[in-house]
């Protein structure tokens, strides 16, 4: 087991909420799965849960990204065969996933979109609901899905109900925030810390320079995937809007076949895009930060075009940071991260590197 696993199994086995952080690629994906698998070895659940509860899921993990929930949809199917799970997102026929969820299921697993148009059809009822798992929780909770999580896990009624979150990211605010939807005093297990460096130490961090516009960065990106990858090395490529990911692809100055992901390409697309790279079909894939967290494949380099922002206060993005540099150096392998910067993106970087506790390579 990874440490994240181990330091957790007694306390979800308890029955105990749970905030857990750990660095990227230490698998808290399978720390997560470990609360539903826990609950679903429980033989009520799995005998006569299809035939009573119908289209109630017992166990339910929310997760920020279409690619994100379908890999741990294919997780949970791996390590618990014998339990139904059903995995749902935007992007792909809601018929289908409504006619499964009526035949009943043990898990559901989905984004928080999904989840919520299939409760406003009466589709699914999560009242029974015996564990919650949230998978990149600082993301879930934030403005961006605030709202809905609140509507959410405000209809998982059970006072036994047994809540966790996990992420690479814990924010001051997380911590603070966090407990609102869960029973009094949850357990923090926090393997990162604030004095350890918070980006993967498995990975190399460089900080390189780069003048000029985003249009001009083609060539640069050309030289650095030559430097610092083999002819067969896989690389993704971030960019801060789907528009640049557009451009860059599209770029006739870039010399490597390369494929775009971002949330204007239809599901079926992603999942072609996303299944063809994880097989090494194309080398280079060039995305907006659909990508970014939890996606777990064997990269070799990391490549931002420019360091990553916040889109309200275009501050820099550091927690950004950590997950996309997160994609490299999983599981015990070595990972390169690149940086791109221009002469007003240099700040940006300094701040990300201090923030971090990272030693750069500038």
């Amino acid at each position: 087991l990874f440490p994240i696993q181990s330091a957790t199994f007694d306390l979800i086995f308890g029955g105990d909420d749970l905030i857990g952080r750990a660095h990227t690629g230490c698998g808290k994906t399978l720390a997560c799965l470990e609360a539903e698998c826990i609950w679903g070895d429980i033989p009520t659940i799995q005998q006569v849960g299809r035939e009573i509860w119908g289209d109630m899921g017992r166990i339910r993990g929310d997760s920020p990204t279409r690619e994100l929930s379908l890999q741990v949809g294919r997780e949970f199917a791996a390590v618990a065969p014998t339990l139904t799970c059903c995995c749902v997102y935007g992007g792909a026929p809601i018929g289908a996933q409504c006619s499964e969820l009526r035949r009943g299921v043990d898990v559901l697993i989905g984004t928080p979109g999904r989840v919520k148009d299939l409760m406003g059809r009466s589709a699914l009822e999560l009242c029974d609901v015996l564990c919650a798992t949230l998978d990149e929780a600082d993301q879930m909770l934030d403005m961006g899905f605030a709202d809905d999580m609140a509507e959410i896990l405000a209809t998982c009624t059970r006072e036994d109900r047994q809540t966790c979150l996990f992420s690479a990211t814990l924010p001051p605010w997380v911590v603070k925030e966090a407990p609102k939807y869960m029973r009094p005093s949850p357990r923090v297990v926090d393997l990162v810390g604030d004095k350890e460096k918070k980006a993967s130490s498995d990975v190399r961090h460089l900080a390189i320079p780069s003048p000029g516009p985003m249009s001009a960065r083609s060539s640069t990106i050309n030289d650095v995937i030559s430097m610092y990858t083999t002819s067969s090395g896989r690389v993704i490529v971030f960019c801060q809007t789907k528009a640049e990911c557009d451009d860059l692809t599209n770029s006739d100055a870039l010399k490597l076949e390369a494929k775009c992901l971002h949330g204007d390409i239809p599901q079926a697309v992603r999942e072609k895009t996303m299944a063809a790279f994880r097989s090494g079909k194309f080398r280079v894939l060039i995305a907006t930060d659909v990508a970014a967290r939890g996606l777990d494949m064997i990269v070799d380099l990391v490549l931002q075009a420019k360091p990553p922002m916040r889109q309200r206060s275009l501050r820099p993005d550091e927690e950004t940071y950590v997950h996309r540099s997160g994609r490299t150096g999983r599981a015990g392998r070595k990972g390169i991260c690149v940086t791109l910067y221009g002469p007003r993106d240099r700040e940006a970087v300094e701040q990300i590197e201090r923030f971090t506790k990272n030693r750069f390579e500038w």
